[in-house]
């Protein structure tokens, strides 16, 4: 009972609680969440053990007897430099043997194209390419792809296996110098242990378990800058200043985040070459920094969303050709539904970054608490603290204010790196205090805390629990940001294989517990999951029920081109059709003529302007117009006998006249050197024509064969 009142009475057991309190909370509403709810995907078993463990953890913390051992433990020799090697390269082997199940956060699946693809060949300009700046993350992401292009092709494996083999090379890496530099900078066994702890069991190293993305090289790199930039400050060496630029022009090659970096860089650059300036001492201060960098900071910021972006009354609106820059910054008033329900201060976006913060890992926001118990003994205006610090609120002030464009349950490890700050800020001020009593009192809070950790990692390599925990965010997603919702949903559903069955009683599901909240009229979402279950009717052969579905469809969506197409394809082939839907592929067919013709006679492009005639054809097989654009546009190509293909069907339509016809068909056959056939034609033409001299010419030449292959230049100077 003593333990249980000391832990109850600690300000320490207090928080942590608190934490553990949050977790169980994800058991129970687990769709809102989604940063915690990992626990509700597991077997009852492990579900009910973990919290356990991490209670009682917290429960012990309290023991006096528990806190005289561990002092003793601290005076036992350090921990050596040669176990760090072992422990990263367990990391690594873990990192590869594990990877998120089919793999769909974040840019992940403009990757999945490739991921079973062999490179043929090494990657051109790979080299030239690393130092090509450019404000576009979309290209510094493919530099990325570029490195694992490299890897595919040297070790002649797919492009999910290099993925994997990066990510595991970059995680260990990260493993390794994170514990090698607390037991650098960290004199204190129990501190080490404890900041070791943190770094090594956060849940943002899910980037490193196959993450089809970039994430997992631009972690290590910000990593790497952070540490160099502690070790410049406190040793004042000017030679290695000159490795910070260098790593954050690398580093800016691969996400253009890194320049909220340049003004700790800037101002280490005025502390290292002119430490004694008044101006540095004035600037390098929390008012300094505070009204010489974040003020304006804000100002700046501000002017552009409001007056430059003009992001606080945005449509939020996502289609293809969308420029990410137009939704740079999410809007301050709502949109039109259903885009109404996710705005800057709305309590959703604030509930979504709430998320985000414990995937930083559930000891680091300890530890925050820790800092903030402890406030009064750390020195906040060391030149050191101040640089991280600005670093960490630029951040902060960005990622609070930015569209996260594939929603934030999707994109969490963008924001992530504010936790790669926070663990170096860690790291800076528990290296200062040598306060062991603290430390004793949290070690088994910590340990406790750690083992939360564990189910993102056990759900996310398991395909069963990966695709109900994606269908629960998917869900999330749907009720508040909306966009992208129903490929999440629909990926989850996937997920699982060969369950057929499975697959539909899911759908069937979701689809009555979001149909409440559906918009009827401007529901593209709801829409596009009916638009699914309509086109797998049509797979089934099944046209009654397919018809049904994609009405209602309609109903929730009118008018969208996919789901009239096959709502029109559903109706043919019942032998039913609605003016709706035949009004809508006129509409269709008429603007690919329109975009075809513009293909073939002004831009030259012949390939193009066949594909356009041909989805046209698609919609409209019996549309007489179509073969005479073919055949115009394989006359300009010379595939002449092509041409004449589409030439024979306009003769049999006898159009655009019979005369006409005849006429392209003998020209045609002419061209192709196809001379029986334009014989035939010549014929059946002067059977109604026979005062045309000039077909009469052809036709006398070509019973004579006389110099028939010249007959085409006769022909085509008429």
């Amino acid at each position: 009972m003593k333990i249980i009142r000391n832990t109850i009475s600690s300000y320490y057991g207090m928080v942590a609680m608190v934490i553990v309190l949050i977790y169980l909370l994800g058991i129970l509403f687990s769709e809102c969440l989604w940063g915690v709810h990992f626990l509700a995907f597991l077997p009852i078993g492990i579900k009910l053990t973990i919290p356990l463990i991490a209670i009682a953890s917290i429960f012990l913390s309290g023991s006096e007897r528990l806190q005289e051992t561990i002092q003793k433990w601290c005076k036992m020799p350090l921990l050596r430099y040669r176990n760090v090697v072992l422990v990263g390269a367990t990391y690594g082997l873990l990192f590869y043997a594990f990877p998120i199940a089919q793999d769909y956060y974040g840019n992940a699946r403009s990757f999945i194209p490739f991921s079973e693809q062999i490179a043929t060949s090494f990657p051109k300009n790979f080299v030239a390419d690393l130092f090509v700046f450019e404000l576009d993350n979309d290209k510094t992401r493919w530099t990325f792809f570029k490195l694992v292009t490299a890897s595919s092709y040297l070790f002649d494996i797919t492009h999910e296996k290099a993925f994997r083999l990066l990510n595991a090379f970059f995680g260990c890496s990260f493993i390794i110098i994170w514990l090698w530099t607390v037991l650098y900078f960290v004199k204190t066994r129990i501190w080490q242990i404890i900041l070791m702890l943190t770094g090594s069991t956060a849940p943002f190293l899910m980037v490193y378990f196959g993450h089809l993305e970039s994430y997992g090289f631009i972690f290590l790199l910000t990593l790497i800058w952070l540490l160099t930039l502690v070790k410049i400050v406190q040793t004042k060496n000017k030679k290695l200043f000159w490795l910070l630029p260098i790593l954050l022009l690398i580093a800016l090659r691969f996400h253009l985040l890194m320049l909220l970096f340049v003004p700790s860089l800037l101002l280490t650059a005025f502390l290292i070459f002119s430490p004694k300036a008044n101006w540095t001492k004035k600037v390098i201060s929390l008012k300094g920094i505070g009204l010489g960098i974040l003020l304006p900071a804000i100002i700046f910021g501000l002017y552009g969303y409001f007056f430059v972006f003009e992001d606080h009354i945005d449509p939020m609106i996502l289609e293809n050709d969308t420029p990410a820059i137009d939704r740079l910054f999410l809007p301050l008033f709502a949109p039109e539904a259903p885009l109404d329900k996710y705005t800057l201060l709305s309590w959703n976006h604030i509930l979504d970054l709430f998320n985000t913060f414990f995937y930083w890992s559930p000891v680091l926001l300890f530890l925050i608490a820790v800092l903030f118990k402890s406030r009064k003994k750390i020195d906040w205006k060391s030149p050191t603290l101040l640089l991280l610090g600005l670093s960490f609120v630029l951040f902060m002030m960005l990622l609070i204010v930015i569209n996260p464009l594939l929603s934030l349950p999707m994109d969490w490890d963008l924001f992530c790196f504010p936790a790669i700050i926070m663990l170096v800020i860690l790291l800076h001020i528990f290296s200062q205090l040598r306060d062991e009593s603290i430390a004793v009192k949290i070690l088994p809070i910590c340990l406790g805390l750690s083992i939360l950790s564990l189910p993102v990692f056990i759900v996310k390599s398991s395909l069963t629990m990966h695709s109900y925990r994606m269908e629960r965010v998917a869900t999330h997603v749907y009720k508040t940001y909306y966009q992208h919702s129903d490929a999440y949903m629909l990926k989850a559903l996937q997920m699982i294989p060969n369950d057929h069955a499975l697959y539909e009683q899911r759908k069937e599901a979701l689809l009555e517990r979001l149909k409440p909240i559906a918009v009827e009229g401007n529901d593209k979402k709801y829409a596009y999951l009916l638009l699914d279950d309509g086109v797998n009717a049509l797979l089934r052969n099944d046209h009654e029920k397919a018809t049904i579905i994609l009405e209602e469809a309609d109903h929730y969506f009118p008018n969208d081109s996919l789901i009239l197409k096959y709502l029109n394809e559903a109706l043919l082939l019942r032998g039913k059709s609605t003016s709706k839907a035949i009004e809508h592929t006129r509409k269709e067919v008429e603007e690919l003529i329109y975009l075809g013709l513009k293909a073939s006679r002004e831009m030259k492009d012949y390939p193009l302007a066949i594909a356009l005639f041909d989805k046209a054809e698609s919609l409209q097989p019996n549309n007489p117009d179509l073969p005479m654009y073919k055949m115009e546009v394989f006359f300009f190509e010379k595939d002449h006998k092509a041409a004449f293909n589409e030439a024979r069907k306009l003769v049999k339509l006898k159009h655009p006249s019979e005369k006409q016809s005849l006429r392209f068909g003998i020209h045609c056959a002419l061209e192709a050197a196809m001379y029986s056939e334009a014989e035939q034609y010549s014929a059946s033409y002067l059977e109604k024509w026979p005062e045309d001299r000039l077909i009469a010419a052809v036709y006398r030449r070509l019973r004579e064969n006389e110099e028939v292959a010249a007959l085409k230049f006769l022909f085509s100077r008429s």
